[in-house]
């Protein structure tokens, strides 16, 4: 029952020791999951309940439009032939947290992902950095379309703090050649 009246105002009064900070402050909320041997249990914490990759076609060398100085995606001095394409991708997460409670959970933790520099496109690295570290710490700011009292926590909680983003853009991916994507089969 550690999940249970994780801030109560009248152990303050009485003079005892919330167990997690005021509300509206980093780590409200949120509890460790509990290791004992082998197990762990659930706590209050955001998991990784899901990743993904977006990607997006900044530019197309068949689209002038797309393939001109003005373009800030592609590389200075760059123009892209007609079989090429520039391609961006950014990982995205989705996190999530059995345990509901009557306190929203304003996250203090952080995510590590490594081995993405191994990721290819059409057989070329794709530039991710070997290790990143988002920070998670939203001290009274809002979930987007998550549930702060548990439950999912959403994809954008790991991508913006409501002041500014917390996954900077980083490296450059290759240009594509050859790329094109699947004809669709008329039924």
């Amino acid at each position: 029952m550690r999940s249970t009246n994780l801030h109560d105002d009248l152990l303050k009064e009485a003079g005892g020791t919330p167990f997690t900070p005021a509300q509206g402050t980093k780590g409200h909320g949120q509890v460790a999951p509990i290791h004992i041997g082998n197990t762990q249990g659930f706590g209050r914490f955001y998991t990784i309940s899901e990743a993904g990759l977006a990607f997006i076609c900044t530019a197309d060398g068949k689209v002038a439009e797309s393939n001109t100085s003005a373009n800030k995606t592609l590389p200075p001095s760059t123009t892209l032939s007609s079989t090429e394409k520039q391609v961006e991708a950014m990982l995205m997460l989705e996190l999530f947290s059995p345990g509901r409670g009557s306190v929203g959970i304003h996250p203090d933790m952080r995510i590590k992902v490594t081995g993405l520099e191994s990721m290819r496109l059409n057989g070329k690295v794709m530039g991710f950095p070997a290790e990143g570290v988002i920070a998670l710490n939203t001290a009274g700011s809002s979930l987007y379309h998550g549930r702060s009292w548990g439950g999912t926590g959403g994809f954008r909680l790991p991508l913006y703090n409501g002041t500014n983003r917390r996954v900077p853009a980083r490296g450059t991916c290759p240009k594509i050649t050859g790329s094109t994507p699947p004809t669709p089969t008329p039924s």
